[in-house]
């Protein structure tokens, strides 16, 4: 074999065993870093080179808070894959997307605080960001779950948002760099077994309190699957009702502009037959059935208000006289539509 060859195939053999060792050796150094993390502890399975997408995953991603009794994790994510943004490469930018395959979140609360498990004080987050490969342009989540969940209750609580699609574009600001809101975010659920959640923003996140112009729906939401929830927080339970939510938001330069609509449907507290021993709780769930029946949209069998919120983003303010007004709004003069009203637009007038 003439020594050329002999170079040429010395070299292939050697990026052959780059390859096959290059997964390990990111797998070890990734276990290492999340084995050291702070109230926190995690691993991942395998670590995939995808070659052909310039990508990288990590396949069954485990988050849990150490020292607690819990078995059910924090975060577990089925696949997560780093890829570079070829889209973003033709606008002369290297940055990459993460794509998040069945990923749950599970937040769990407790008397116990050493038991709760909520992720709040961040200090995983930090370790585990510092990983990424390059600075992320495009988030896309598919067939996520976030869980609520409360065990030392009676009854235990279990709040699911579940089939979660989220797609976040241009987070980089990479193309338009022209407009305002460069960026976009898309979001579906499925909430409690029937209830539907869809949200949507354009966004400036480069700035340091971001700029955003967001609508939320949350519809079709039987009051009964929250009654777990009720019992524990409110001592109440729900016979019947639907609950929606509307929300417009805008904020600019570090001022807010927006409102929340809440709205419940055919809605009913108090059961003679289940409470009749009880009457305690009988009287307390009478006075809230008398409250929602004085103050409801007798037509429409409706009881809702629209809560405005404006201000400085850091000190914004809720208007409680005009949240009581719209409640007798709703209630006699006309009943607020199960939708967002599209009042709120981006940029602020005053502004």
């Amino acid at each position: 074999m003439k020594k050329r060859n002999k170079i040429a195939l010395s070299i292939l053999i050697a990026l052959a065993a780059i390859r096959i060792a290059l997964p390990y050796g990111i797998k070890y150094e990734l276990n290492k870093t999340l084995a050291s993390l702070p109230e926190y502890q995690g691993h991942v399975d395998d670590v995939d080179l995808v070659l052909y997408k310039g990508a990288i995953a990590f396949n069954n991603f485990i988050l849990d808070k150490a020292q607690t009794n819990d078995t059910i994790p924090f975060t577990g994510i089925q696949r997560t894959e780093f890829g570079i943004d070829f889209n973003a490469l033709i606008n002369g930018a290297f940055v990459g997307n993460i794509k998040l395959t069945n990923p749950n979140i599970n937040f769990i609360a407790a008397k116990d605080t050493t038991q709760q498990q909520y992720g709040g004080d961040y200090s995983w987050f930090k370790p585990i960001a510092e990983l990424r490969p390059m600075e992320i342009n495009k988030l896309t989540v598919e067939g996520g779950n976030v869980h609520f969940q409360k065990f030392d209750s009676s009854p235990d609580v279990d709040l699911m948002i579940s089939n979660i699609t989220l797609e976040a574009n241009n987070l980089r600001n990479v193309v338009d760099k022209s407009q305002k809101l460069p960026s976009s975010f898309q979001l579906s659920a499925n909430v409690l077994n029937g209830g539907r959640l869809s949200t949507s923003a354009e966004m400036n996140i480069l700035k340091d309190i971001p700029d955003l112009s967001l609508n939320f729906k949350l519809e079709d939401v039987a009051i009964e699957n929250l009654n777990d929830f009720l019992l524990t927080y409110g001592k109440f339970d729900a016979s019947s009702g639907e609950l929606n939510f509307y929300s417009e938001l805008a904020v600019d330069s570090h001022q807010i502009d927006g409102y929340f609509k809440p709205l419940i449907s055919d809605f009913k507290v108090s059961n003679w037959q289940e409470n009749k021993r009880k009457p305690g709780k009988l009287v307390f769930e009478s006075t809230i059935d008398l409250f929602i029946v004085l103050l409801r949209n007798q037509k429409e069998n409706q009881f809702a208000s629209k809560i405005p919120i404006s201000g400085n983003v850091e000190n914004s303010k809720v208007s409680y006289l005009a949240t009581l007004k719209n409640v007798l709004v709703n209630a006699f003069v006309k009943a607020y539509d199960k939708d967002i009203d599209n009042t709120v637009t981006y940029p602020l007038k005053s502004t």
